[in-house]
């Protein structure tokens, strides 16, 4: 029991330090990425979510593993080594407090996690069914693509999909009556985009994350900035496929694309942007994307290879530092 506290608050502490310290070289990356680009910022903010409970998983298994299996590695067995030293936080008379209540939060925030995970998959499939079994058969072609479209008797307006791993898209009959025959296209374009994407999934594996991560501000505006991006990128594949007139019709319609998590204003500018692009490309010969693209990957790949620079010359230090952190909060917790 011990040792699963101690690798919970271990893994929780390092994913939140982590994602602070991603806030800025992600925010870097994903602003040099075209904004004509959304789908690539999307999924940068996407892997800024996953990477930091990752890291926190194997930095937690490092410092028990070494700290177990090579007791005499110790940063401090002999001559104590440079290192991050967390002794001096659980020191004094309620030292032993202040470890309990980090491990029991780092427990319940991973069994929050694992809880949210396994409940939006079975509420997802849920949802799903119950769209199939009250719903009715949308026949006439509105650009579903092989997508299950149903008309929801007697639901409010608006349209969505449902469902993990054979999505489908549930619209309201208040939606059908208020939309023309082009605003439905754009309104299923949309929702069959998010099912291409396989944004649920990716929504609910970051909701997980930002669990995991909760001790650090950033993971909620990793969130924010990938849902808003992927609203974004589905507004963009619509348009490309029923026309940017029709997309954006349909957002200023009631019962259209506006229960969203991206505010509709912002996406109704970015469209009107992508509209004053496209004829701009259209009348220049030189738009520039091309140096734009070069650019970003020239920075992305400077970035990486600082991380990994700053972390093979850091290496010892880490680890010693991972032990010191395992070996502390045992004795503390014991």
């Amino acid at each position: 029991m011990t040792t699963l506290l101690v690798a919970a608050a271990m893994a929780v502490s390092i994913a939140a330090v982590i994602s602070l310290l991603m806030y800025l070289p992600v925010l870097a990356i994903a602003e040099t990425v075209s904004p004509h680009q959304p789908a690539t910022r999307a999924w940068i903010w996407f892997m800024a979510l996953v990477i930091p409970p990752l890291v926190g998983i194997g930095g937690a298994g490092v410092g028990i593993a070494r700290s177990q299996l090579h007791p005499l590695l110790s940063p401090h067995a002999s001559t104590v080594r440079n290192h991050l030293c967390l002794r001096p936080l659980f020191e004094g008379p309620d030292g032993q407090w202040r470890a309990e209540g980090l491990a029991v939060l780092a427990a319940a925030l991973i069994a929050a996690s694992v809880i949210r995970f396994v409940l939006g998959a079975i509420n997802s499939g849920r949802l799903a069914r119950l769209v199939k079994e009250v719903g009715r058969t949308v026949t006439e072609d509105l650009g579903q693509n092989g997508v299950d479209l149903y008309l929801v008797p007697g639901s409010r307006a608006g349209i969505v999909c449902a469902g993990l791993w054979r999505p489908v898209i549930a619209m309201g009959d208040q939606t059908k009556d208020n939309l023309s025959t082009e605003q439905l296209q754009a309104a299923v374009a949309h929702e069959v985009a998010h099912i291409r994407r396989r944004d649920n999934m990716a929504e609910l594996v970051g909701a997980c994350c930002v669990l995991f991560a909760a001790l650090a501000p950033t993971a909620y505006l990793y969130r924010r900035y990938r849902r808003r991006e992927a609203e974004a990128a589905c507004d963009r594949m619509a348009a490309q496929a029923v026309g940017t007139t029709e997309v954006l019709l349909a957002l200023a319609a009631p019962g259209g694309l506006q229960a969203a998590p991206a505010p509709i204003s912002w996406r109704l500018a970015a469209l009107s942007d992508l509209v004053a692009t496209d004829q701009d490309e259209a009348t220049s010969p030189d738009n520039g994307r091309d140096e734009i693209s070069v650019l970003a990957l020239v920075f992305a790949i400077i970035a990486v290879a600082t991380f990994g620079l700053a972390v093979v010359a850091t290496l010892p230090q880490v680890i010693d530092s991972l032990h010191c952190a395992a070996e502390t909060l045992t004795e503390v917790l014991r």
